[in-house]
């Protein structure tokens, strides 16, 4: 009875199935990230997409489906704007396991974890990171976990593991410096719900997170170095950012939680 599509283009490509006047199932958007902002990041990166899909285009059959859920703000207001009914949406986070919280100690293998991904935004993203903060003079342990393809990395200074919980609790801090800011920021709540105190560009009051509380908001004042060693540094706070941001997921984000607005339609 409920068809759940992941992005807008995926829907867009299969249309003339899925959005049929005769169907006799609903859909549900799964949004994730609106071609409308990846094609912008898209242009960024100087990244030619072969099967680009127009604005008017994802409107079009955003105005056809039954339920829209996991957006941004700047999508929902993007969507709102461009008089998309209101009553598709459906708040729901983004939703995470229901993780063990993480314990915060001082002899935690890794300074900073860093989940990316084959993609290559991730891969860009945890570029640009490395150079910034020019890590091979500096003494931190990173760990990347995820099907990175990254290359040309000292190997002493950096590992590359699989995604396990194992894994993503062995550092002391997760760090998610963005270039690209409009989607579901999964890594950052998958993060904040084990617990991990979070290091971030992405600004997260929208969610009722709080900078200093639940995470650790980045200064553009301050060089990015000088606020990693600090928060390293600081072991009260970053006891203080896991206790409540592992609270806050498992009221809002834990899957069970974050599915009740599903729960209604089906």
């Amino acid at each position: 009875n409920l068809v759940f599509v992941n992005t807008s283009k995926i829907l867009s490509h299969y249309q003339n199935l899925l959005l049929d006047k005769e169907r006799f199932f609903k859909i549900v958007l799964v949004c994730h990230d609106l071609y409308y902002f990846r094609k912008k990041y898209f242009n960024q990166i100087k990244v030619k997409d072969k099967t680009e899909l127009k604005a008017n285009d994802e409107i079009n059959v955003l105005k056809r489906v039954n339920y829209i859920i996991d957006y941004s703000k700047i999508e929902l207001d993007y969507m709102i704007k461009k008089k998309i009914d209101e009553k598709k949406f459906l708040r729901t986070f983004t939703p995470t396991k229901k993780f063990r919280k993480i314990n915060i100690n001082k002899k935690q293998k890794y300074d900073i974890l860093y989940i990316s991904s084959n993609w290559l935004q991730n891969n860009l993203n945890i570029k640009d990171l490395l150079k910034k903060i020019n890590y091979k003079k500096t003494n931190y342990k990173f760990l990347i976990i995820g099907d990175s393809n990254l290359k040309n990395l000292d190997k002493k200074k950096v590992k590359i593991k699989k995604y396990s919980s194992d894994n993503l609790k062995s550092s002391k801090i997760g760090i998610a410096i963005m270039n690209n800011k409009t989607g579901r920021k999964t890594k950052i709540f998958e993060m904040l719900g084990l617990g991990i105190p979070t290091f971030t560009n992405v600004n997260l009051s929208e969610f009722g997170l709080r900078d200093n509380k639940h995470y650790k908001f980045m200064d553009k004042k301050l060089s990015i170095n000088k606020q990693i060693r600090l928060l390293l540094k600081n072991f009260s706070l970053r006891k203080k950012l896991s206790t409540n941001s592992y609270n806050w997921s498992k009221k809002h984000t834990n899957f069970e939680n974050a599915f009740k607005a599903i729960n209604k339609i089906i």
